[in-house]
C-alpha cells in the first residue's frame, strides 16, 4: 500500500483509503518530498487507515517507509498494535528512528545509529524478514538485529502518525509523505529506488 498523505488516499489500488482526524487536506497539507505531505499537530492529528485484511502483517514479512520531517522525539510515523502485539515505525526518545515489533510478548527494539530529527527530510524503511529486523535511512543500510519470538498476526487498525495502542500517545508533530506498507521484505536494491523518487 501507498498513502498520498495530502489525501490519505492509497494509490497502490487496494483501497485502503485512510480517514484525516485532527486536520484536512484544506488546512494541513504542505509541499513535501513527492507532491504534498501533511502537518500533524503533536496532540490530535493522525490517519486512521482501519483494519483491513492487507494491512494485517504481523505473521509475516513486511516493510514500512516513509518520509518524515520533525524535530519531534517518541513519535509514531505508523503503527499498528495493542498492548503486547504489534510493530511500530517512530522516533525514540534520542531522535533516532527506531523499530519496534512485539511478538506475544516479546520486544524487538531497534534505534537507528543515526540522528534524523533534525527537522529535515529524512526517509526510513523498517524491514522485517523471518530472521531480522533492518533499519535504512535515507537508502542505505542503517542498522539491523535479529529477531526473538514468534510473529503473530494484528486485528487492530493501522495508523499513521499516531500510536494505535491508546488515545493521546505518541503523536507525531511534523510532516510526513509517501508513507508505504508492503506485505514482503523490500531488498536494499528496492529501498534505495524509494529513496531516489523523492531526491
Amino acid at each position: 500500500m501507498n498513502w498520498a498523505t495530502n489525501k490519505s488516499l492509497d494509490r497502490s489500488g487496494q483501497g485502503n483509503d485512510g480517514t484525516l482526524v485532527g486536520m484536512s487536506t484544506t488546512s494541513s497539507p504542505v509541499i513535501g518530498k513527492i507532491g504534498q505531505a501533511l502537518s500533524f499537530n503533536g496532540t490530535s492529528s493522525y490517519i486512521n487507515l482501519g483494519s483491513p485484511s492487507t494491512l494485517n502483517l504481523g505473521a509475516g514479512n513486511f516493510t514500512l517507509c516513509s518520509w518524515f520531517k520533525t524535530t519531534d522525539t517518541e513519535a509514531d510515523i505508523i503503527s499498528n498494535g495493542v498492548g503486547t502485539n504489534g510493530h511500530y515505525l517512530l522516533m525514540s526518545y534520542l531522535g533516532k528512528l527506531r523499530g519496534h515489533i512485539w511478538y506475544s510478548g516479546n520486544s524487538n527494539t531497534i534505534d537507528s545509529n543515526a540522528t534524523v530529527n533534525n527537522n529535515t527530510w529524512q526517509h526510513g524503511c523498517q524491514v522485517v524478514d523471518s530472521l531480522n529486523i533492518i533499519l535504512y535511512i535515507n537508502g542505505l543500510l542503517d542498522k539491523s538485529q535479529a529477531l526473538s519470538g514468534s510473529k503473530t498476526g494484528l486485528t487492530n487498525n493501522a495508523i499513521i502518525g499516531y500510536r494505535s495502542a491508546g488515545a493521546g500517545t505518541a503523536s507525531f508533530e511534523g510532516l510526513i509523505d509517501d508513507v508505504r506498507v508492503y506485505n514482503r521484505a523490500l531488498s536494499a536494491t528496492e529501498i534505495k529506488q524509494l529513496y531516489n523518487l523523492g531526491r
